[in-house]
């Protein structure tokens, strides 16, 4: 495919699966630098080089397997990472060229190698133990995967009725389609992992009651939970939050917005509210940050969506009233424009309010994308493990275990809300912990 061509595709619609013969030609390209600064780039540490040589001579297999060992969601990862500053960002292609497409080539890979790579794996049979995994997102299939390829009898709870966590409830169709995503969940489950949906933790399941019958638990649980946003005026009608918001619209249970639309908010469920805000027929789009452009937290790649879209990015405003006619209904965000001043060391600027800066925004819907926390149904079951002040829980930073022997926990519930690709890291480094707590139990 023509680079330039790659650069004109549709926003709003999904990255096309290479040919394999277009896969062939793109792995060509690889130079197999020594020093692989693509790897260096990955979160995962990917072997990038390695399943692009395997790719080189058509075994497919062979390439998912380099990747299955560093990452079980490849080709989600594939298409949601910002590898823009990754490992594609790190290519030594892009200083006399163009990078070499490694998402692409990954996706092809994991796409075209699945049937075979899952006749070749042979999960080890001298199981030590049942381990429990107590949440269905990334960081739950990932410890899954490792687990069970490990040996290991492994029991996986979800509250909901499907796996993939926010993948499949929050991230938008456009950017991640749905089949995609449950080829690679139901990949995990066909290597063994028994599977428990409409199990809550703090419902009818238990921390105490999972002590006691596994020899360890895994907590992969997310942020149930949007953090609100203190505004006067958000109570009634026409304020949304955006997690709440994205599942209805993948759900489609959303069918239109009232406009305009005001998007609060600079990461990246902000950019896919505002996206599918837009993919639900909303014209007049707005998302508002108090801070610069390039200190949005969304990647780069998904701010620059947002403006070919047409939506209206306005940097340097803070929202400080939503106004209502008499009879309640939204008609406008009052807001002051803000200048960054210097932070403290080592910090970014801070945004402080330009006085006599004062305007009127006109909104008949208001999407909060102000950042997750977890719920509390999530705290209280967890209440007997250390948390830490910013909501996060408490783990060893090397063996991810919790305040609880036997407990370990990562993703979001210990991060606060990263990429997909540091929570599937964090859970393989509580999986590999977990092997070695659990043998060595096994052994006294």
């Amino acid at each position: 495919m023509d680079w330039l061509l790659l650069m004109k595709r549709d926003p709003l619609q999904p990255r096309p699966l290479l040919q394999p013969a277009e896969a062939l030609a793109e792995a060509h390209r690889c130079n197999g630098c020594v020093d692989a600064p693509c790897q260096k780039g990955c979160p995962l540490a990917v072997d990038v080089g390695a399943f692009i040589r395997r790719i080189q001579t058509a075994h497919w297999a062979g390439a998912l397997r380099v990747l299955y060992e560093r990452n079980p969601l490849p080709e989600t990862c594939s298409l949601i990472c910002p590898v823009e500053t990754l490992c594609q960002g790190h290519c030594n292609n892009g200083q006399s060229a163009y990078p070499i497409r490694i998402a692409e080539l990954q996706q092809a890979a994991a796409h075209y190698g699945t049937a075979s790579f899952l006749r070749t794996v042979k999960t080890l049979a001298d199981s030590p133990g049942a381990i429990a995994i107590v949440g269905g997102g990334p960081a739950g299939l990932a410890c899954a995967a490792r687990l069970r390829i490990e040996g290991f009898e492994v029991h996986l709870f979800e509250k909901t009725d499907t796996l993939g966590g926010a993948l499949a409830s929050a991230i938008p169709a456009y950017r991640l389609p749905r089949t995609t995503l449950q080829a690679e969940i139901q990949r995990i489950i066909d290597l063994g992992v028994t599977v428990h949906t409409r199990h809550a933790l703090g419902q009818n399941i238990t921390l105490d009651d999972l002590r006691t019958r596994f020899r360890a638990v895994f907590l992969a649980l997310g942020l149930g939970a949007d953090r609100p946003i203190r505004i006067p005026g958000r109570t009634g009608p026409g304020v949304l939050d955006a997690l709440r918001m994205l599942e209805s619209a993948n759900a489609r249970q959303l069918a239109n917005l009232p406009e305009p639309v005001v998007i609060i908010g600079g990461g990246n469920t902000a950019i896919d509210a505002a996206v599918t805000a837009r993919y639900l027929g909303a014209s007049d789009v707005y998302l508002v940050y108090r801070r610069s452009f390039t200190q949005m937290p969304a990647w780069p790649g998904e701010r620059h969506r947002a403006i070919d879209l047409g939506i209206h990015v306005l940097i340097l405003i803070r929202p400080i009233e939503y106004l209502r006619d008499p009879q309640g209904h939204l008609i406008g965000v009052r807001c002051l424009r803000t200048r960054l001043q210097p932070g403290p060391q080592g910090h970014r600027d801070l945004p402080t309010d330009i006085p006599g800066s004062e305007f009127v925004l006109e909104a008949r819907t208001v999407i909060q994308a102000a950042g997750q926390q977890p719920d509390e149904l999530t705290r209280q079951a967890l209440a007997s493990l250390t948390w830490r002040d910013d909501s996060t829980l408490a783990v060893d930073p090397r063996t991810s275990q919790a305040s609880l022997p036997g407990v370990y926990a990562a993703g979001d519930l210990v991060n606060g809300g990263q990429t997909a690709a540091q929570a599937i890291a964090e859970a393989l480094r509580a999986a590999d912990a977990i092997q070695q707590y659990v043998r060595q139990q096994h052994r006294r």
